[in-house]
């Protein structure tokens, strides 16, 4: 089984991430992959005004998450073959540290912690700021990956 190939030193855009994994539209929630290693993942998200529609001016804290889970998918991901492989996030938890609000750039760093069992062990943090960064979430999450049944 032949991955999907990530350059180093590269930045990835939107079309590239819709290689790693399946999320189109508004339903993609990162901008680019900035970093990816073997066990780690850095990637930038900017959430608009629209996106956080009817939520206070504020991003909604499961927005973040999902776009740390997408993240961490992304990161297991790129070492298979898309069509083969999904992962299902079977648990996941979170702490709010700070409120976000949308136009301000958020840095997520994800890491897998651990692989035991087809189960994949992630752990990130949703950053703001440039020089200083200020941790707003704190996540962890549970995913497997699953064979698509034809």
């Amino acid at each position: 089984m032949e991955g999907i190939k990530v350059v180093e030193n590269r930045i990835l855009g939107q079309e590239d991430i819709k290689q790693l994994i399946p999320h189109r539209g508004r339903w993609l929630l990162l901008d680019k992959i900035v970093e990816i290693q073997e066990k780690s993942i850095v990637a930038i998200k900017t959430f608009t005004k629209e996106e956080c529609e009817g939520h206070f001016e504020i991003v909604p804290g499961h927005l973040i998450c999902e776009a740390l889970a997408q993240a961490g998918a992304a990161l297991v991901l790129h070492h298979y073959h898309l069509e083969e492989i999904k992962i299902f996030l079977v648990r996941t938890e979170a702490k709010f540290l700070f409120p976000v609000i949308p136009r301000v750039r958020v840095t997520l760093e994800v890491e897998l912690v651990r692989s035991k069992m087809g189960m994949n062990f992630l752990e990130g943090t949703a950053l703001i700021g440039f020089e200083e960064f200020r941790k707003v979430v704190e996540w962890k999450g549970v995913g497997t990956l699953l064979r698509d049944i034809v």
